[in-house]
Parts: structure tokens; C-alpha cells; sequence
């Protein structure tokens, strides 16, 4: 008969849940570099060079940079930057297991992953760019 404390990892593993006291593994949103006091020029600079591609649309409100890894970028109209971190699987179900999930950036000046709604809204003064162009009306 097997210990309790040796069916728990199993039954953990089964699920095809990952528990992690580390890093989790965010995506290619983590390599890109602090952009807080950047231009929208030096930050669309600093985002290609890590390997992401404008795919705002026309008129659109935020600017949307993906990586091929699925990890995003948004730049909303007040230059707050928004980081989403790439998408992570169940290997069972195939459902996704990070949904809401943000890279932010603390007080600290450290980045964290979180789903925490509040600390994500907490933390959207953290890292702003300094924006060129105004923001999109929504007055016609």
C-alpha cells in the first residue's frame, strides 16, 4: 500500500496539473525589455526586436503585438502596456490553463505573472509609454 504523501504526486500528475514554487514559463512577453518612459517608436522598436508583429487594426484603440509563441503586447491609449503572457495547456483535456494570465510589473520594479485581477489593475501605472500621437476618439 502506498503512502498518502506518495498518491498526491501521482494524482497530481494524472490530472496534468503543474505545481511550481518557480517561474512559471511566460513567453517571449518576458524578454522584452522595460518599456516604461519609451516613445511609441522605441517601444514598437524594442517589441519587433524581440520578435513581435504589429497586428493592431485599422482605428483600433490599443496597439496589439504578438509573438509567434502567442504571448502579447497591448498598448492602450493612455500608453499603459498591457503584457499577456503565452498561452499554456492542459495536457489532458487540452484546455487551456492560464487564461487572465499577466506578465505585470511591481512596484519593485519586477515583472510577475499573475491572474490576480486586482494586482493586474493595480499595477497599470507601472509601466506606461510616452505616447506621440493622441489616443483614438470614440466622438465622430
Amino acid at each position: 500500500m502506498l503512502q498518502s504523501g506518495a498518491i498526491r504526486p501521482a494524482i497530481i500528475q494524472a490530472l496534468g496539473t503543474t505545481m511550481t514554487t518557480g517561474q512559471v514559463e511566460v513567453g517571449a512577453v518576458g524578454e522584452v525589455p522595460d518599456l516604461d518612459g519609451l516613445s511609441d517608436k522605441e517601444a514598437k522598436q524594442a517589441l519587433e526586436d524581440a520578435g513581435f508583429q504589429e497586428k493592431s487594426k485599422e482605428g483600433a484603440k490599443y496597439k496589439e503585438y504578438v509573438h509567434e509563441d502567442k504571448s502579447t503586447v497591448w498598448i492602450k491609449p493612455e500608453g499603459e502596456v498591457v503584457r499577456v503572457t503565452k498561452p499554456r495547456y492542459d495536457p489532458i483535456t487540452g484546455q487551456r490553463t492560464n487564461n487572465g494570465e499577466k506578465l505585470i510589473k511591481t512596484e519593485e520594479g519586477e515583472m510577475r505573472a499573475t491572474r490576480d485581477q486586482e494586482l493586474i489593475h493595480n499595477s497599470r501605472k507601472n509601466e506606461v509609454i510616452k505616447r506621440e500621437e493622441p489616443p483614438p476618439s470614440d466622438k465622430k
